[in-house]
């Protein structure tokens, strides 16, 4: 990404949020907690990179607008030089995996549809 993009902030329409924040006592403790702590063993935070395409934006093709998506991750800071651990690993993220799980999921509530296919519907 040229730095310029970042600079001017010209990437805020459609990432309008940080990359993440930590976990707590309340689901968003981002005001409770210094963005410059440092991380300490136990430490648990998201990383939750997002797009999102705004209705508004013209140059983006009308069948796209509106749409966003965020993927999160829960992570837990491990000490002694380990790996993170990422408390979200067992979730889907691929997308035939990602419509296989959804649409089960719609098949059960609404008694419908093909299995293992999401329909996507935005305004």
């Amino acid at each position: 990404i040229p730095i310029q993009v970042i600079l001017r902030g010209l990437y805020k329409p459609y990432y309008p949020h940080s990359i993440g924040h930590w976990l707590g006592m309340d689901t968003h403790d981002v005001h409770t907690i210094s963005a410059i702590r440092p991380f300490v063993e136990g430490t648990v935070l998201t990383i939750e990179p997002g797009l999102y395409l705004p209705r508004n934006v013209h140059e983006i093709p009308s069948q796209y607008r509106g749409i966003g998506i965020r993927l999160e991750d829960d992570i837990v800071v491990s000490g002694g030089g380990r790996e993170p651990e990422v408390l979200s690993a067992a979730i889907p993220v691929e997308v035939d995996e990602v419509e296989a799980q959804v649409g089960s999921l719609l098949d059960a509530a609404v008694g419908g549809g093909r299995p293992g296919t999401l329909s996507v519907y935005h305004n």
